[in-house]
């Protein structure tokens, strides 16, 4: 049984008043009395009433404070745990911060407990729902009478390295509650505010919590910051480059302030830093540095090329290029060959390709666009002049001439169908935007690598170019099929990136720092501002009001009686 109202216990200071009230003496009128008959009995009620003397035997005694600790009992508004009545709904906060541990078991494991006392006192015809609320609003049971199932959801719950949205569960259950009359809601967590009639289970009480807040490498140098959430301490933080130890540093850190260290890291191609000292949190004591190294790419331009075209190429940061003679290197390692005077020829290869040129012809008419497409997104070809033109066979046609086509495209090769020095499109805004496309479909642009990111939150991976199936390994050791954007990523530490024919390549991902303050708990409220009681609870105030009116019609007829 639970009190809703505990403060009102004081009330029961009321039953000491009606005993002394009984134990002090009346007080008498002087009235003339026709006979003395009476006296005696008078005599024996003067002798029971004299201050503090023994208690005679009288029904109204019991009677008056059976009746005061029904009205102190109802003020306290006693509720009956269980007896869970009708549809419930139990939503469970699986945010990072229900990792906390207190003595070997953590918040979310408290939150279970509690879960499973109300189950156990629900009506075998009782509806269970269970929500789960971590980045995303999960139903884990919808509805269910079974028991057992209901157990086996409640103890396969796990808190996530994510933050929270339980506005958005709550919002779910609001949902279902206006269907349903008489649903209850009961959340578990450790930080929520109820809206509404809703019944809250929060964390009993704030832990201290150290997480290390930031990790940077520079040229041999780590820099890193820790953040105390708790009383005043000494935390040893040490260093890895490749899960070699590399160094380690004290940190004296005040009471809710931060301090930071510099570290020595070699060069590696993932470095780490982790705190040594146990705390309520273990997820946020160790943070990632990965290098965010861009892929790039070698262009081999012809040496005598057009210097317009050195220029349109160039404005990619990720290219290098290099002018050579192609007639003399027969051997000349490069991502994309760019020769010809005409047609000009974009190739992944040096092999003739698919794509071939005619006769030379003159222009007739003017340049036009076969079909939109995205090599040639962006271009106006207006007042462009060609002096002469190739007709191009093989690929797909994407630009023409008189009936000709002049830009060709397959998987491997763009091919223009006329010599740069031979018209004034370089001369045109249209020139370098054209490179731009060519560029972008034969080198696909990449960003750097995702390096560090939060748990929950899809990634976008760089996959090799020309390399087989890429596969992520997960901290946990679990394999995953490699695609852009990445979501698989609620666990917290290293990820490998690895495909054939590629270097390996690393990513991390960490818990929200914001999860690491456990400092802080809200209080279990209900609606009204009351210490909650367990959801769905039986008032008992409407029955002791009931026994109140009992007794008060036995006292109304015991002291008719005179008893």
């Amino acid at each position: 049984m639970t009190f809703l109202y505990p403060a009102f216990a004081w009330a029961f200071l009321s039953l000491g008043a009606i005993l002394i009230l009984y134990l002090l003496k009346r007080r008498y009128e002087d009235r003339p009395v026709p006979s003395t008959f009476l006296w005696q009995k008078t005599l024996r009620d003067m002798t029971a009433n004299r201050p503090f003397q023994r208690l005679k035997r009288n029904l109204l005694l019991p009677l008056h404070l059976l009746m005061a600790a029904t009205v102190v009992l109802c003020l306290m508004q006693p509720v009956l745990s269980g007896s869970m009545a009708g549809e419930v709904v139990m939503i469970f906060d699986l945010s990072a911060s229900m990792q906390a541990t207190e003595n070997g078991r953590s918040r979310l494991d408290h939150a279970v407990d509690i879960a499973e006392e109300i189950l156990a006192g629900m009506e075998p015809q009782d509806t269970l729902t269970i929500l789960a609320a971590d980045g995303d609003t999960r139903q884990l049971l919808s509805r269910s009478t079974d028991r057992e199932a209901a157990r086996r959801v409640l103890n396969s719950l796990e808190p996530s390295n994510t933050a929270a949205d339980l506005a958005a569960a709550v919002s779910l259950a609001q949902a279902m509650q206006r269907e349903m009359d008489g649903m209850r809601i009961v959340v578990f967590s450790d930080e929520y505010t109820p809206q509404g009639n809703i019944a809250v289970h929060n964390a009993a009480s704030g832990l201290d919590n150290r997480a290390v807040l930031s990790f940077t490498v520079e040229e041999g140098q780590g820099y890193a910051r820790v953040i105390n959430y708790g009383r005043e301490c000494t935390v040893t933080l040490a260093c890895y480059a490749e899960g070699v130890l590399c160094d380690a540093r004290e940190l004296h850190i005040p009471a809710g302030e931060s301090a930071g260290t510099a570290l020595h890291v070699p060069e590696c191609d993932w470095a780490c830093v982790a705190l040594q000292e146990k705390d309520a949190i273990g997820t946020d004591d160790r943070l990632y540095f990965i290098p965010r190294a861009q892929q790039r790419y070698t262009v081999a331009l012809d040496h005598d090329s057009s210097v317009f075209l050195d220029y349109a190429i160039s404005l990619r940061d990720d290219v290098r290029l290099i002018k050579a003679d192609f007639s003399q290197q027969e051997t000349l390692a490069a991502d994309l060959y760019v020769y010809g005077d005409g047609p000009v020829f974009f190739s992944r290869s040096m092999a003739q390709g698919a794509i071939s040129g005619g006769e030379t012809l003159e222009p007739q008419g003017n340049l036009t666009l076969a079909a939109p497409d995205d090599l040639t997104r962006g271009l106006s070809l207006k007042d462009i002049a060609l002096r002469s033109f190739t007709p191009l066979q093989g690929g797909k046609s994407l630009m023409t001439m008189d009936g000709h086509s002049v830009m060709n495209a397959n998987e491997d090769t763009v091919a223009l169908g006329f010599d740069l020095n031979d018209t004034n499109l370089p001369m045109k805004y249209d020139f370098p935007i054209l490179v731009q496309n060519v560029l972008a479909y034969m080198l696909p642009e990449t960003a750097a690598d995702v390096g560090s990111g939060i748990c929950g939150e899809s990634i976008r991976l760089v996959l090799p170019v020309n390399a087989g199936v890429a596969v992520v390994t997960t901290p946990g050791g679990k394999r995953i099929n490699a695609v852009s954007p990445f979501t698989e990523t609620d666990e917290a530490g290293l990820y490998t990136l690895a495909a054939e024919g590629a270097a390996q390549r690393y990513f991390a991902m960490g818990m929200p720092v914001s999860e690491s303050d456990v400092r802080n708990v809200a209080p279990s409220v209900d609606l009204q501002g009351r210490s909650a009681a367990p959801a769905g609870g039986v008032a008992l105030a409407p029955w002791l009001l009931l026994l109140f009116l009992v007794l008060l019609l036995v006292e109304w007829g015991v002291s008719r009686r005179g008893i």
